[in-house]
């Protein structure tokens, strides 16, 4: 161990001055990347649009089969059927079926119903009577669904995508 005088500081060595230009040089390129990275994401959001289970579930119009739902006895589609076993969300067919308990919402003959992504993996759950008068509501806490974006229409008792009417 070398002892300097106080009042002498020990000069740094041209390979520690070498070292930190290359960490600070590093340090700025990966800040100037991931400040572009945020900002390239963020000017994308604007342009992300929601995807839609009902544009990808392919069906025609009107329905060739028919579903009951038991013990409820009500319809569904095939259009629906596909879209909850595509999506695994029997559970929004009895979400819906559940609501029918409601005197108020059993009443609506005609009913729409969406499902929209709020965050990663909540969802909320919205009823009206097809000119946006609300019927029901009711917050999904946590869902798998794949897709952002569901509707499903109740029509005289019988469950069916839009495309299906």
């Amino acid at each position: 161990m070398v002892f300097l005088p106080k009042n002498h500081a020990k000069k740094p060595s041209f390979m520690r001055l070498l070292l930190l230009f290359f960490l600070a040089a590093l340090l700025i390129h990966q800040l100037s990347f991931f400040s572009f990275f945020l900002l390239e994401n963020i000017l994308n959001k604007k342009t992300i649009t929601m995807s839609n289970a009902n544009d990808h579930i392919q069906t025609g119009n009107g329905s060739e089969n028919f579903y009951c739902h038991r013990p409820s006895l009500m319809l569904y589609t095939n259009g629906v059927k596909d879209m909850a076993e595509a999506c695994q969300a029997y559970w929004l067919i009895d979400l819906i079926i559940s609501h029918q308990c409601k005197k108020a919402v059993n009443l609506e003959r005609f009913q729409v119903w969406e499902l929209k992504r709020e965050k990663a993996d909540k969802f909320f759950v919205k009823a009206t009577d097809g000119n946006n008068n609300p019927v029901a509501s009711q917050k999904i806490p946590f869902s798998d669904f794949p897709y952002d974006l569901a509707t499903i229409w109740l029509v005289d008792g019988c469950l069916m995508l839009p495309t299906e009417y």
